[in-house]
């Protein structure tokens, strides 16, 4: 189970389900580790929920976002 990460803001919900499996593809193509790679992909679709359009987030940047964001029940 990936708990969803609290998204900073609801502005926009489309395309977070479409942002969640391509960050989750690109994770285990450089890792076969499915927990981190499903955490990677949960933190990315939160990020992509805050702002309007395409997300556009750096792999860093969704680091950090997952450094300090907190995870929903």
């Amino acid at each position: 189970d990936i708990p969803a990460y609290a998204p900073p803001a609801i502005v926009d919900t489309t395309g977070c389900g479409d942002t969640f499996f391509a960050a989750y593809l690109c994770h285990r193509l450089r890792s076969s580790d499915l927990d981190t790679a499903g955490h990677f992909a949960a933190a990315c679709a939160a990020m992509k929920i805050g702002h309007w359009g395409p997300s556009q987030a750096a792999w860093s940047d969704v680091l950090q976002f997952q450094e300090r964001a907190a995870l929903m029940p």
